[in-house]
């Protein structure tokens, strides 16, 4: 399951106003990890950042991002809301808050700078892992696409910017031959037409090598950033 790491997911974050923008890709995030919900109790968030192995008995907020909204990876988890949690695993946090509050969620953070060959290492582990979990293990991977595909764009506007971006989307979307492009992608490269999620999506990818029916939900960049929700289920 692909999601967008974009706070404008989360309404407290965007005021009373109606946006259908906003509205869109919400209600895709949500409906695709509460189709994540129906298949597995056991989630596991992938997105950038790190963060302490305690950080799953614990709390997290949006304070940081202008409300403070409590994020849970389970429904025991107390203490005090922690503000420094990586915004992926805070998006990833509330989907499940949302879709799934009675099911548990395990992180895999990812270190953006990763090289593709270190995101292909660290994929094939994760597959490994969960293909010998005790239980069914759902995937749900927080990241955004190019945040340069318009002018008013929060990195401005990169002519090469929707080709890439329409790669990344067809690769989640299950197309093959853009899934092994976007694998390989230079650090660098992706970095200029700031696909910061890179590092992320190149170790889903590799983690979700195999027979998968994919299907994008939504795609599109009402605010020159890429965002794509795709849902993935094994074939039978």
């Amino acid at each position: 399951m692909f999601v967008p790491g974009a706070p404008l997911l989360i309404p407290e974050l965007t005021g009373s106003s109606v946006d259908p923008d906003v509205d869109a890709v919400r209600g895709a995030a949500i409906e695709a990890a509460s189709g994540l919900a129906a298949d597995v109790s056991d989630w596991l968030i992938l997105g950038a950042g790190s963060a302490d192995p305690s950080v799953a008995d614990g709390v997290g907020t949006f304070a940081g991002f202008g409300a403070d909204v409590p994020v849970r990876l389970s429904p025991t988890a107390d203490g005090s809301a922690d503000p420094r949690w990586p915004l992926a695993l805070l998006v990833g946090g509330w989907l499940r808050g949302r879709a799934a509050p009675d099911a548990t969620a395990r992180t895999a953070l990812i270190d953006p700078a990763s090289t593709p060959q270190d995101c292909a290492d660290r994929g094939r582990r994760l597959r490994a892992e969960c293909e010998t979990a005790s239980g069914s293990t759902g995937l749900l991977v927080v990241a955004d696409g190019a945040t340069t595909l318009t002018a008013k764009a929060p990195g401005g506007f990169h002519a090469d910017a929707q080709r890439w971006q329409d790669d990344l989307v067809a690769a989640v979307g299950g197309d093959l031959d853009a899934r092994s492009r976007v694998v390989t992608w230079p650090a660098t490269d992706a970095a200029a037409v700031g696909i910061d999620g890179r590092a992320v999506y190149q170790v889903a990818l590799a983690a979700l090598d195999g027979a998968w029916d994919a299907e994008n939900c939504y795609a599109a960049a009402p605010f020159g950033v890429g965002y794509v929700v795709s849902r993935w289920r094994r074939s039978t």
